[in-house]
């Protein structure tokens, strides 16, 4: 089980931003109070993970949030997948040049 070192009741979680995505803390716990604990689902609804990070940091802290406030253990907890692009282009492909 997930303790945080913080203590709710003395903080704003609309004050406290989960990264550099303009998401707060009370954006998340709303959600998983609606009982939406996929975080796959929350990023497309929150645009979490989609900062300067890419999720490097973010998805970790979101997936700490969900184990926290549901009790489940951080293992069961669905991390999203990342998807690299498809296949690399160079530039002068780009460009029309052969």
């Amino acid at each position: 089980m997930i303790k945080l070192n913080i203590d709710l009741e003395k903080i704003n979680p609309e004050e406290v931003f989960i990264c550099g995505c303009d998401v707060t803390l009370k954006d998340i716990l709303d959600l998983i109070d609606q009982g939406i604990t996929d975080i796959q689902l929350i990023k497309r609804l929150t645009h979490v993970g989609m900062g300067f990070c890419q999720g490097r940091y973010c998805i970790d802290t979101v997936a700490r949030i969900i184990a926290w406030k549901t009790g489940k253990d951080l293992k069961e907890i669905k991390l999203p997948v990342a998807r690299t692009p498809i296949r690399p282009v160079k530039m002068k492909v780009m460009a029309d040049e052969e």
